[in-house]
């Protein structure tokens, strides 16, 4: 079997780098679901800013923190990735947009007045590859387009 010609070598490397990253978001919010927070730590760099919206909170743990805090609190979680996980690729570094609908039920389901949390949200991330040749974010910042109540009937 001959060897590829570099131009497609190197488009096929992209390839496999974009949908890395493109899977990794969607085993982040997997792990979000499951609670398994090492899973979630592990999408990040141990040096990385995150911005969820909540001032003055950038680290990776006191943001985890707090998404823990709000998801342990509800029954169930889940999470619809848009088609518009757009990933740039430069060498061993990357950024992605990626939009999400996530809808949150409470444990109780009067708590809240009977309502679900409802989002739109778009995490704008870096990326950086590791020495073992994963991907990890670097920074992120999390645009909320809507939150809301949704009444429970």
């Amino acid at each position: 079997m001959s060897a590829l010609p570099d131009d497609l070598a190197a488009a096929l490397a992209a390839y496999e780098d974009r949908e890395a990253i493109r899977r990794d978001m969607a085993t982040y919010f997997d792990a979000v679901e499951r609670r398994d927070w090492a899973r979630v730590t592990a999408t990040f760099a141990p040096t990385a800013s995150l911005d969820y919206g909540t001032p003055g909170v950038e680290g990776v743990d006191e943001n985890v923190a707090l998404l823990r805090a709000g998801v342990e609190r509800l029954t169930s979680a889940s999470t619809l990735l848009g088609m518009q996980c757009a990933v740039v690729v430069s060498g061993d570094a990357a950024r992605s947009m990626t939009a999400a609908l996530t809808a949150h039920s409470p444990a109780d389901p009067n708590a809240d007045g009977g309502r679900a949390r409802m989002s739109i949200v778009r995490y704008e991330d870096e990326w950086a590859r590791t020495r073992d040749r994963r991907w990890q974010v670097t920074r992120r910042v999390v645009h909320h387009d809507l939150k809301g109540w949704l009444t429970l009937r």
